[in-house]
């Protein structure tokens, strides 16, 4: 009896990569969808944190930086779709440049945790998997987008050859991380319930 594993037909193929393109475009949606809501100064709080690991949990490394990466072109292309509404290259150089730099890095992470988790963890410890994994995607943002701050800008968000890093971090860093560890927790539960209603949406 032959143990080889039936060949993948063409109709398959196509239907597969029918649905990884539509969730990149469901994912990329939501990012544009939620990206521009924010308050705050020049480094302002936004739900994109949310959003990208959210997509990341539930879609995986490869469809989740597509859809990211989506985003900011959308967003350089000049659809106000970055925090506040900013757009174009003027976004990217700006105080938040180097937090827009590092979210393919954050969905990458954020997929990678969805993708193991899913393939190798039990239901009970889902959850707090995909909130410890999420937790690192957020925060893997952080070293490129406060060394960018602290390397150009004031506080105040105005254009200088820089600040100490310690001041840096007291207005790039520290007002975000509870906000940013209550938005993981909130993406892991969310990212629970649908892989429960959907368990074939990380399948091989």
């Amino acid at each position: 009896m032959s143990t080889e594993a039936p060949a993948v037909t063409k109709p398959h193929r196509r239907r597969s990569a029918v649905v990884d393109l539509s969730l990149i475009a469901v994912g990329a949606a939501m990012i544009c969808v939620l990206g521009p809501l924010s308050v705050g100064g020049p480094v302002p709080g936004t739900l994109q944190t949310f959003a990208i690991v959210l997509i990341g949990l539930l879609l995986g490394p490869t469809r989740a930086v597509a859809a990211t990466g989506i985003y900011l072109l959308v967003g350089l292309l000049g659809a106000p779709v970055f925090a506040g509404g900013g757009s174009g290259v003027a976004a990217f150089v700006g105080p938040s440049g180097g937090f827009l730099l590092s979210f393919p890095l954050e969905a990458l992470i954020a997929g990678l945790t969805g993708l193991l988790v899913v393939r190798h963890a039990g239901a009970r410890l889902r959850p707090w998997l995909f909130a410890a994994g999420g937790a690192i995607a957020a925060f893997s943002v952080f070293p490129l987008g406060v060394a960018l701050f602290a390397a150009r800008f004031t506080p105040e968000g105005a254009a200088v050859a820089g600040v100490d890093l310690r001041t840096a971090l007291s207005f790039a860093l520290a007002p975000f991380v509870v906000a940013d560890l209550i938005k993981v927790a909130f993406a892991a539960l969310v990212a629970t319930g649908v892989h429960r209603a959907y368990p074939r949406l990380l399948e091989r």
